[in-house]
């Protein structure tokens, strides 16, 4: 089996679960903006099923919105990164190191693991958004999931990226590997 057969089938299921969760946010971003939008008894803007809580003139679930964003947006890179310190320092740790094919196969489920929690983190914030806009809110609180989801588009993998990452992943397990002894 060659490096590129391993590689080959994880980029793959990468690539369908990325799609589908920028699909799941489109398509509800399209049932919202149906709803908001329509004239079939939608309710005008700040006037949602539920009314929008406002606070000092500032709509609530907008800046709860932006705030979630925010903070999602931090995690989706210290998280995926603390995931991938651990199993490197793992690796890096074990007594033999694993046969090239086996490295390999940790890593990129090591690499499939943190890149689905970034996009979550993403998609949860979008969905914020979504929701935010559904009961009420004004408008300018579609940059939350447009945000959200240029960043899981931009992160979509590819048989390139992917092993880029892994080469990088590889030369730090090198390293790890050079300093433990």
């Amino acid at each position: 089996m060659t490096h590129e057969d391993l590689i080959r089938p994880r980029v793959r299921q990468m690539q369908i679960i990325t799609a589908a969760l920028l699909q799941g946010i489109v398509l509800f971003a399209a049932v919202v903006l149906y709803l908001h939008f329509s004239n079939k008894g939608a309710a005008a803007p700040g006037q949602g099923a539920i009314a929008p809580a406002q606070a000092a003139g500032l709509p609530v679930l907008s800046s709860m919105a932006v705030a979630m964003l925010v903070a999602c947006g931090a995690a989706a890179f210290l998280v995926p990164a603390a995931i991938l310190r651990g199993q490197v320092r793992a690796l890096s740790a074990a007594r033999l190191p694993p046969s090239p094919e086996s490295q390999t196969a940790h890593l990129l489920a090591v690499r499939q693991t943190t890149h689905i929690v970034y996009c979550a983190l993403f998609e949860g914030a979008a969905f914020m958004g979504l929701v935010a806009l559904m009961i009420g809110e004004p408008v300018w609180v579609l940059a939350v999931p447009g945000i959200a989801l240029g960043m899981i588009a931009a992160s979509f993998p590819t048989m390139g990226r992917v092993q880029s990452w892994l080469e990088q992943q590889r030369q730090t397990l090198e390293q790890a590997r050079r300093d433990s002894v």
